[in-house]
């Protein structure tokens, strides 16, 4: 799916992982997800905008193979560099999310899981947007505080990071698609292919 390396950046002290998926698998996916968007629901808890909700994963076959590779090779590259004791991780939960022109997600963060993803499937100039934990719990004032970092969105970037981290996505300025992926770094689940 991917010929880029894993690339990791700091925010707020905390390690962030990018690598860039192929633009043929970000075509197709954004087509069936064009042609299906009539199907979805108006917004999840957080999300003003059309998504497929929480079973993207049963919808999807494409969401099912990305969190399988991504739980399969690129996690585990990730739990070597931070020397985790377990490395053993499966895609919990994926969804899309098609935002339209002022669609927003408001800051949240995902913290019953172990770490997060988002695939920028078709960027809505740089909407994306994480927030360090001292402005969350010292009176967040979103655009005026320098520690706010707005991801610069490319298509096909898929973006890792711990469930603790609050992003939020702000007014998009046109269409936005992107997927959200949740894993659970599991010491007892065991890999099917080995069964």
């Amino acid at each position: 799916m991917t010929d880029t390396p894993i690339e990791v950046s700091q925010l707020f002290a905390t390690p962030i992982y990018t690598c860039h998926l192929d633009d043929g698998f970000c075509n197709a996916l954004i087509e069936k997800v064009i042609n299906d968007k009539d199907k979805f629901i108006r917004g999840l808890v957080n999300v003003n905008a059309l998504t497929t909700g929480w079973d993207g994963l049963r919808k999807y076959q494409e969401l099912r193979d990305i969190g399988y590779w991504i739980s399969k090779s690129i996690l585990p590259e990730i739990g070597k560099l931070q020397k985790w004791k377990y490395n053993n991780w499966r895609c919990s939960t994926a969804w899309i999310n098609f935002y339209e022109k002022g669609d927003t997600a408001r800051l949240h963060n995902h913290k019953f899981e172990d770490y997060s993803g988002i695939l920028i499937l078709e960027p809505g100039n740089g909407n994306l947007m994480f927030v360090s934990p001292d402005e969350v719990f010292n009176n967040y004032r979103p655009f005026y505080n320098p520690e706010s970092k707005k991801v610069n969105e490319k298509k096909g970037t898929l973006i890792l990071f711990p469930d603790y981290m609050f992003h939020q996505v702000t007014d998009c300025e046109k269409q936005r698609i992107s997927v959200a992926f949740n894993f659970i770094n599991d010491a007892h689940s065991i890999d099917e292919n080995k069964k």
